[in-house]
């Protein structure tokens, strides 16, 4: 078993070899098919690997196996770390036609993308996209630093040498209250800050003005 694990990974680092990826993102205007849906990847944070992944189509494996294993038609949904909107789509469109998809991202740039993906799949149907950071330090708004991917934006401190800007922030439990959500499942990939979103203690509702589609 582990053989074949190291030859996987192997076979996946080449084929999302930064030459190829780049390739691919020329060849198909920075639009990748991603499971039936088209992904935009225009954003510098989007890296050659990370699209030649989408392209293969092993791109958050896992996420999406998670989402078509256990996410179940009737209930809204709520998405901590959207990112390019990739698993974003694939949670769309397994939901119910009336129930609600609530997802955030820190990243402004990477929440556009995920905003006309969705728009340019069809999927914008009870879907809003947050861009906010979930924070339980008490503080409407935190230091964040953009990084240079889609999985390196972090919450930053004062002395940050990456680009930095200043993102509004919110509980989780607050969230879920402005958005009058009720029994709902929730996603979450937000680069090791899972536990502290779930496990944090609730602070006061702030207003949350969504990108509602």
């Amino acid at each position: 078993m582990g053989i074949v694990l190291s030859i996987k990974a192997s076979v996946a680092r080449a084929i999302c070899h930064p030459a190829i990826g780049r390739a691919i993102g020329q060849l198909l205007r920075d639009h990748i098919p991603y499971g039936g849906f088209l992904i935009e990847t225009t954003s510098r944070n989007v890296c050659p690997e990370t699209k030649a992944a989408l392209f293969w189509g092993i791109y958050e494996s896992c996420e999406l196996r998670f989402v078509q294993r256990y996410i179940r038609r009737d209930l809204d949904v709520v998405e901590l770390g959207a990112s390019i909107g990739g698993v974003t789509c694939h949670i769309r469109k397994r939901l119910g036609p009336d129930q609600r998809l609530l997802a955030v991202e820190a990243n402004p740039e990477l929440a556009a993308l995920a905003c006309r993906s969705l728009e340019r799949n069809g999927l914008t149907r009870n879907v809003s996209i947050l861009n906010w950071a979930i924070s339980y330090e008490g503080s409407a708004s935190v230091r964040f630093a953009l990084g240079d991917s889609t999985v390196t934006g972090r919450v930053a401190d004062q002395a940050s040498g990456d680009a930095v800007i200043d993102v509004p922030a919110a509980t989780l439990s607050a969230i879920l209250r402005d958005a009058d959500i009720g029994p709902y499942a929730l996603v979450s990939d937000i680069e090791g800050g899972e536990g502290g979103s779930t496990l944090g203690r609730p602070a006061r509702p702030r207003g949350l003005p969504a990108a509602n589609h």
